[in-house]
């Protein structure tokens, strides 16, 4: 039993001297620590002495030099650099605090709050006279007279649309009406563009065989894969009888493609105004405010 209270007795002294060389090894540790901050804070106490010395010695070398450039006109001389700015660097540099003091981080009386930084352009603009600016010598320049802007040209009038008139053609028992018969005929393709955009100018009956002169916009639908042979057969097919098709280059107005163009266009409007008169469709927009959006109102 003495040997075993001897072994705990020895095992919990080891184990404080284990404790005691930590807290040493910290205690050091803490002390460089310390140590270090002190160096710090001394360069940055020096550096801001040796900021605020430069920054006033440029300050007051403005005020200096402002009135003796404006008495003569010669240049003005180079500012110089305090010499004292090493000086107030050495002065303005703090006494290292005792080995024994405690880090400021743990002195709760100590409060260390740096003063604002100001730039050193702040600085100048703050204590700086401004010179005072010459008087302008110079007569200010006399605008130049602007002219009236020239009339815009007057928009080329509008060829109104001549009103369609059939001439029916008594040799063919026909009414003459060209974009009708152009719409029935049993043509395809090229041809039946051709027959569908162009116009007829008049139909020729002093020959044995009538020609039809149509006009076309684009006089290539006319020579194209022989589309004016293909429709000169169709119209013979049609009326029994040989019948010749000749063409030219124009602007067209009657054409079987403008009159579908016009007629389901007057057949949408028809239907949008039906639409619009719903008594459904009315109570909806004055009481939901609901709008018809547009395009949506197709014929059926």
């Amino acid at each position: 039993a003495p040997y075993a209270t001897a072994s705990g007795v020895i095992a919990g002294l080891s184990g404080g001297c284990e404790r005691i060389e930590i807290i040493t090894s910290e205690a050091d540790s803490l002390c460089a620590h310390r140590q270090r901050f002190q160096n710090m804070r001394a360069a940055l106490e020096a550096a801001r002495a040796g900021m605020k010395a430069a920054v006033g010695g440029a300050a007051r070398s403005a005020p200096e030099a402002a009135p003796a450039a404006a008495a003569a006109p010669v240049p003005a001389p180079a500012p110089v650099t305090p010499a004292a700015a090493p000086v107030a660097r050495q002065s303005a540099r703090p006494e290292a605090p005792p080995e024994d003091a405690p880090p400021p981080w743990m002195d709760e009386a100590a409060s260390f709050e740096p003063p604002p930084y100001e730039f050193p352009e702040e600085a100048e603009a703050r204590e700086a006279v401004p010179a005072p600016a010459p008087a302008a010598t110079q007569a200010a320049p006399v605008p130049a007279p602007v002219s009236a802007p020239a009339p815009a040209p007057a928009p080329a009038p509008v060829r109104a649309a001549t009103p369609f008139k059939p001439e029916p053609v008594a040799i063919l028992n026909w009414n003459g009406d060209w974009p009708a018969l152009a719409a029935i005929l049993p043509v395809r393709g090229v041809v039946q563009q051709l027959a569908q955009q162009s116009e007829l100018v008049r139909v020729d009956t002093a020959q044995a065989v009538p020609i039809f002169h149509l006009r076309v916009g684009v006089l290539t639908l006319m020579t194209a894969g022989g589309s004016g042979e293909k429709l000169s057969a169709a119209l013979s097919e049609h009326f029994g009888r040989p019948v010749r098709v000749e063409g030219e280059e124009g602007r067209v107005e009657h054409t079987a493609n403008a009159v579908s163009i016009a007629e389901r266009e007057a057949r949408q409007k028809h239907t949008e105004e039906l639409f619009e008169r719903d008594p459904f469709v009315q109570k909806l927009v004055r009481e939901f405010g609901a709008y018809i959006m547009p395009g949506s109102v197709k014929p059926a």
